[in-house]
């Protein structure tokens, strides 16, 4: 190799690793464009509310936390805020949104007990209120129909009458723009 192959090929691999490095510096610093979402629940919690300049799920949860009702099964007094949020259909820029509480006491979750719940409702951001005026037992599954509709499934039956519930039933919380409020349908 003579001296101007060496200076060119030191020339082309200091550009290189440069490109290298800037293309890592770069693609680190570049917002995920579309279609790729976080994966992480806290990320997308928080690129939801930075989106809509609104609170994330677990935000929202502790503001309100305090408003939620005890619940008390005759043992134990059950609170919201001993107890944890699932934020996963929480969004602060749908018609309707919401957040899981599952209760706890003092001790936690008394082991036997299916534990007690509510569902906090939010119309793009703002807390409207609860599914049902009190907790109940077993944890609701709910299902995200549109941005203004969900689909919630309650088990019900006696913790001590079987290991599981009893059955379950199924109620429709829809956002109504007309009426700037929900609309429930279904059975609790």
């Amino acid at each position: 190799m003579n001296s101007k192959q060496i200076r060119s090929t030191a020339i082309a691999t200091g550009a290189a690793s440069l490109l290298f490095l800037g293309s890592g510096v770069a693609a680190q610093a570049a917002p995920a464009g579309p279609g790729t979402e976080p994966t992480d629940p806290y990320e997308a919690d928080q690129a939801a509310a930075e989106k809509c300049d609104g609170l994330t799920g677990q935000e929202a949860f502790d503001k309100k936390a305090d408003d939620l009702p005890d619940a008390d099964d005759g043992h134990y007094t059950w609170t919201a805020d001993s107890g944890m949020a699932d934020t996963e259909h929480y969004d602060p820029c749908d018609g309707l949104s919401a957040i899981t509480v599952s209760y706890a006491t003092d001790e936690g979750v008394p082991a036997g007990s299916p534990g007690y719940f509510i569902v906090m409702l939010f119309h793009d951001g703002e807390y409207l209120g609860t599914d049902t005026a009190e907790a109940y037992e077993w944890t609701p599954q709910i299902e995200r129909v549109d941005e203004d509709t969900l689909d919630v499934e309650y088990p019900y039956g006696h913790r001590d009458d079987a290991v599981g519930p009893e059955g379950t039933t199924e109620s429709t919380f829809t956002w109504d723009e007309a009426s700037d409020s929900v609309e429930h349908s279904g059975e609790f």
